[in-house]
């Protein structure tokens, strides 16, 4: 799970950068726009790898424990009731 953190905190980071760029625009001519593209581009490549990463640790060969659903959806129905 700490690739994700990692993940999560290199976009927010450049996120941030790409907003910082686009206050920086003066008469349509922005001077970041080469930050922007490059840091959109990077945090693409990085979210496409890290949810690739994600699936293959993480995800991959999940199963639901059947009996324990089952009981904690009896339980919640008994307490709530059926909702519609």
């Amino acid at each position: 799970m700490r690739n994700a953190d990692n993940v999560c905190a290199q976009r927010i980071g450049n996120h941030q950068a790409v907003t910082v760029g686009g206050m920086q625009g003066q008469l349509q001519l922005n001077v970041f726009k080469p930050l922007i593209g490059a840091n959109l581009l990077r945090s693409i490549d990085l979210l496409s790898t890290g949810m690739e990463a994600f699936a293959a640790q993480c995800v991959a060969g999940l199963q639901a424990n059947e009996p324990h659903c089952g009981t904690c959806a009896a339980i919640a129905h008994a307490r709530h009731g059926v909702c519609s």
